[in-house]
């Protein structure tokens, strides 16, 4: 069975989470950790063996599913980008900042 391919976008507090547990399952690839911060990525690139990248659309062809952990108020460009580029998601909570945003989101998901 080949491992599951996954980026962490967003490595605050929760996508440190993701990132390193991620990496620390044998299912998974952790491909990528993706933040604008050049010091934050690259300290949990080194923590986790990840690849630190600063544009998580430079990953789109690259990994099978994404953890979004960004801010709240970018959750719906994000995992609307990722989605659309044919990506699993899992998006931190909460979705995103409104009802109609969310739904935006489950029903591009559902396509």
């Amino acid at each position: 069975m080949s491992r599951l391919r996954l980026a962490v976008v967003g490595v605050g507090h929760l996508g440190r989470i993701h990132a390193r547990l991620a990496a620390a399952l044998p299912e998974i690839d952790l491909v990528a950790v993706v933040d604008s911060r050049v010091e934050a990525r690259e300290a949990l690139a080194m923590d986790t063996g990840a690849r630190p990248v600063a544009e998580y659309l430079d990953l789109i062809g690259e990994v099978d599913a994404a953890v979004v952990a960004t801010p709240t108020f970018t959750h719906h460009r994000v995992a609307g980008d990722l989605i659309r580029g044919g990506k699993h998601v899992l998006v931190e909570k909460p979705i995103t900042p409104t009802v109609q945003e969310a739904d935006e989101l489950v029903q591009l998901a559902r396509r």
